[in-house]
């Protein structure tokens, strides 16, 4: 699996640090100072920039507010220092675009300009990196994240080829008890098992058993799928100690599979 980095979620993440939010709460009215700085960040976000073009009509589309709403709540953020009007102008002085210029907002892209073909941002606007955001290189909340991620991907992953092989079982080993309980012990074989075998071998194994007259109960014992996946009785199985052989021929004694299996009992 590949490794999951900082910068990997951190454009997926809208996070305000203290002193934001403590600015915020002292604004006439906080709730709506929130949820418009919250949606000037979701569109930094997806512009890639913290000048996004983000107008009053916009705004009020977006959530669902009058405009005179947007501009009350854009004045309060304008007084506290969370965000300023930007001006584009072309180099006759003509101005050629607005946008909200996001404080306290951090990108991994530092002084990037932004051409023609990326209009939004203006033509002379660049992509700033400022400090004060939850959003650097090395935050331990993110760190935190991180593991977390890590962790439902490979338990995500663990799952689906448990499935995949108890579902291959379950396939081709129609003779043999199909009841089958997930108990941490069967999970850790499973991995063995996964680990040291190619699904190939492990699907050889399941076509074995089945063909096996003795595991699917001729002397009383019948196989199980946890049985199989031991280390042990897997490679015993994979080595052809339990296939048929022809009474005549074989030189290969019955009872001492029968005594091999009542040692792994």
């Amino acid at each position: 699996m590949q490794e999951i980095k900082l910068n990997d979620i951190a454009d997926s993440l809208i996070i305000f640090n203290k002193i934001t939010f403590d600015r915020i709460l002292k604004s006439e009215t906080p709730s709506d100072s929130i949820a418009l700085y919250t949606f000037y960040y979701y569109t930094a976000k997806w512009q890639g920039t913290n000048q996004p073009k983000c107008t009053t009509a916009y705004v009020a589309n977006g959530l669902k507010w009058s405009e005179s709403r947007v501009r009350k709540a854009k004045k309060e953020l304008l007084d506290i220092g969370l965000v300023e009007d930007i001006t584009s102008k072309d180099e006759s002085g003509k101005i050629i675009g607005h946008f909200v210029k996001v404080n306290y907002f951090s990108l991994s892209t530092l002084k990037e300009t932004h051409t023609i073909e990326n209009p939004q941002c203006g033509i002379h606007d660049t992509v700033e990196k400022l400090e004060t955001n939850a959003l650097k290189e090395y935050i331990k909340c993110l760190k935190k994240e991180i593991e977390m991620l890590k962790n439902n991907n490979l338990s995500e992953r663990e799952e689906k080829e448990n499935f995949d092989i108890i579902n291959e079982y379950k396939k081709i080993c129609v003779s043999l008890p199909q009841t089958i309980t997930l108990s941490p012990l069967l999970k850790s074989n499973i991995k063995t098992i996964e680990n040291k075998y190619s699904f190939d071998k492990i699907k050889k194994v399941f076509k074995k058993a089945e063909a096996s007259d003795f595991l699917k109960g001729s002397k009383g014992f019948k196989a199980n799928f946890d049985w199989l996946m031991k280390d042990s009785n897997f490679a015993k199985v994979l080595d052809g100690n339990y296939d048929n052989k022809q009474a005549a021929k074989s030189a290969y004694d019955l009872s001492v599979a029968e005594k091999m299996m009542l040692e792994e009992m």
